[in-house]
């Protein structure tokens, strides 16, 4: 007599069998997972990065504000412009090209203020992308799965964050700084190729 016990074999069936997912969806998921992964290399260890040029506390909690604050107020406005452009997959391509050069500009730090604007400009980078993306990804949800399908989005994007936080740290100490910034525009690059292919027409145009 078979057993009602499920196996682990079939609950992973259950959590990851194939279904139709639109194909923006999932290039929206890959472009994601490229970028979170990559910020997650170096984004735990930003404040190892800060005391390099003589950070005080207060300079690092200073630079993570402004991050937070440039999004958080841009964000807003950002959102609202959006509402009057309809190429939201050109928003979003744009965006990932523009996060590739935000990564990068933290080469260009040599001296503690320059950290600054660095930060000013990837919270507008990310403040310019977020909105077009979560209506883009909203758009194409499978009805009936909507909650599935965020989940897969921020539940794979906390999966990646623990890979990466570990991984930027082995990184950072077999190679140094400019190795895993290197690393981590390159990830964002490659994700920019992806997402290349949300500009690829289909029924649902936005």
């Amino acid at each position: 007599m078979m057993s009602a016990v499920p196996t682990s074999k079939h609950m992973l069936h259950l959590i990851f069998k194939p279904r139709n997912r639109h194909r923006i969806l999932k290039l929206l998921l890959l472009g994601n997972y490229f970028n979170i992964f990559a910020f997650a290399l170096f984004g735990p260890l930003f404040t190892i990065f800060a005391l390099q040029y003589d950070a005080t506390p207060f300079d690092i909690t200073v630079a993570l504000s402004l991050y937070s604050l440039t999004f958080g107020l841009l964000i807003i406005v950002f959102g609202r412009v959006q509402n009057s452009i309809e190429n939201k997959r050109a928003i979003i391509v744009s965006s990932y090209f523009l996060l590739t050069l935000a990564a990068f500009s933290f080469l260009l730090v040599d001296e503690l203020w320059i950290i600054y604007p660095v930060q000013i400009f990837n919270g507008a980078v990310n403040a310019w992308m977020v909105p077009a993306w979560k209506t883009m990804y909203g758009k194409y949800e499978d009805q009936g799965h909507e909650s599935e399908e965020w989940a897969m989005a921020d539940g794979g994007n906390q999966l990646l964050i623990a890979a990466a936080t570990v991984l930027g740290g082995a990184l950072l100490t077999l190679y140094g700084f400019p190795t895993l910034i290197v690393l981590v525009g390159v990830l964002q690059l490659i994700g920019a190729f992806f997402s290349l292919q949300v500009l690829a027409p289909d029924d649902a145009a936005t």
